[in-house]
């Protein structure tokens, strides 16, 4: 019976890690596309990996195999639209974490918290990997993804310095962790057998 329980818990990590990632790609590029719809500019494309382009039409096309996505969004003319539109990528995921995971708390499928929990614990990584591992030579999903710390520069666009940003990242990073930790820690106490 234990061997059978580890299969599961096995499959829903597994399947939460490949759906998660591919629901934060999604929601990241609509962030940006929306996002710099929202301040003046016109979607022109959003594609995700591996080639598939999402808006305006549904189709496969040529795509560069290193990154995740792509959002072009024309006519943003000023730093501020810019800035908006390419921090709320990440901003968008990480927004969209705390929304899941606070799902949890009031949701009455718990046999599912830890693959929601896994989803927002990848949703709210998003922001952090993209603006620290381009700083250090990496990809923002090590080996994939944005070369450059597009979260950073947005904000800087926006008149937020250096130092704020990160002072700001971490704060995301120690609270969201912390509720993580405490939703994991009530997850445990029920004593849930696995679907």
């Amino acid at each position: 019976m234990e061997h059978k329980k580890n299969i599961k818990l096995v499959f829903i990590i597994t399947a939460s890690l490949i759906l998660g990632v591919i629901a934060d790609i999604i929601i990241h590029e609509f962030g940006h596309g929306l996002s710099g719809a929202a301040v003046g500019g016109k979607i022109f494309s959003i594609r995700i990996w591996p080639g598939i382009q999402v808006y305006p039409k549904i189709c496969f096309e040529k795509f560069t195999p290193s990154i995740f996505g792509l959002a072009i969004v024309h006519n943003l003319e000023s730093n501020k639209q810019q800035g908006i539109m390419e921090l709320m990528g990440s901003g968008t995921t990480a927004v969209s974490a705390y929304l899941i995971i606070g799902l949890t708390a009031v949701a009455k499928f718990k046999k599912f918290t830890i693959f929601f929990i896994i989803v927002s614990m990848i949703f709210a990584w998003d922001i952090i990997l993209y603006s620290t591992l381009p700083l250090i030579g990496l990809r923002h999903g090590f080996f994939l993804g944005g070369e450059i710390a597009e979260p950073l520069l947005a904000a800087q666009k926006l008149g937020i310095s250096k130092g704020l940003y990160f002072f700001i990242l971490v704060g995301h990073a120690v609270v969201f962790n912390f509720i993580v930790f405490n939703r994991w820690k009530k997850y445990r106490q029920l004593n849930i057998t696995y679907i």
